[in-house]
């Protein structure tokens, strides 16, 4: 029993000089160590002050909603003008009759709303 004591206490007493003469610090580390401490110590992480604050874009749910809303009104009134139909060919005089009927409305002055 006494001999299983001195035993563990000799091998307790080696590995604690063994991990007490190991070398520490960035001095004993390898060059590839020392780089790359040297590169996080020039690019510091960025400050929470640094981070935009919100757009436009971060809009909540509902203001998208109600955006996809219009969208679809204007997309039902577009389908619904006679100029969304499609001109049936060798029609020539509906070609022209859509190009006056453009002209004319481009030539309007747009009321403001």
């Amino acid at each position: 029993m006494n001999k299983a004591i001195a035993v563990g206490a000799c091998l307790g007493l080696a590995l604690l000089e063994a991990c007490s003469s190991a070398p520490r610090g960035v001095k004993a580390s390898p060059a590839w160590f020392k780089d790359s401490v040297r590169e996080a110590n020039r690019t510091p992480y960025p400050r929470l002050e640094d981070v935009p604050s919100a757009s436009q874009l971060m809009r909540p749910a509902d203001a998208w909603d109600a955006l996809e809303l219009d969208l679809a009104g204007e997309l039902a009134q577009l389908a619904a003008s006679p100029r969304s139909l499609p001109v049936p060919e060798g029609n020539q005089s509906a070609g022209e009759r859509f190009e006056a009927e453009a002209r004319a409305a481009l030539a309007e002055r747009p009321t403001p709303p």
